[in-house]
């Protein structure tokens, strides 16, 4: 037999679960505290900045230009690398394969003959 009761047993693993849990949550209190000063750390505002004068043009662009510039755009993007297949075009492109290869059947299993019946 063991040297403790019951009573004994259920008091201490009481009070252990109490220790554990005010511990825990002294734990849990002192690392929100360390972040929320890490976090809200104050910040040095810039000094204000007047706001530049815009610049005038030196020298306005014709509008003819705009439309080539659009068709050199468009001969770029049809020089990239073609658009990924979406799942249900790749789907599309299996079924497409498996009906132009021929599906190999498996060689028809042969029927076995009665067994006789053992004369032993």
């Amino acid at each position: 037999m063991s040297g403790y009761t019951l009573g004994e047993i259920v008091v201490w693993l009481v009070l252990a679960a109490v220790l554990g849990f005010a511990l825990g949550w002294i734990a849990r209190e002192l690392v929100l505290r360390t972040r929320q000063r890490t976090t809200a750390a104050p910040t040095v505002e810039p000094p204000a900045q007047p706001e530049p004068e815009p610049a005038a043009p030196a020298e306005p662009t014709p509008a003819k230009k705009a439309p080539a510039k659009k068709a050199a755009a468009k001969k770029a993007a049809a020089k990239k690398a073609p658009a990924r297949k979406t799942p249900a075009n790749k789907a599309k492109t299996k079924k497409a394969a498996a009906k132009k290869t021929p599906a190999k059947k498996a060689p028809a299993k042969k029927a076995t003959p009665p067994s006789e019946p053992d004369n032993t």
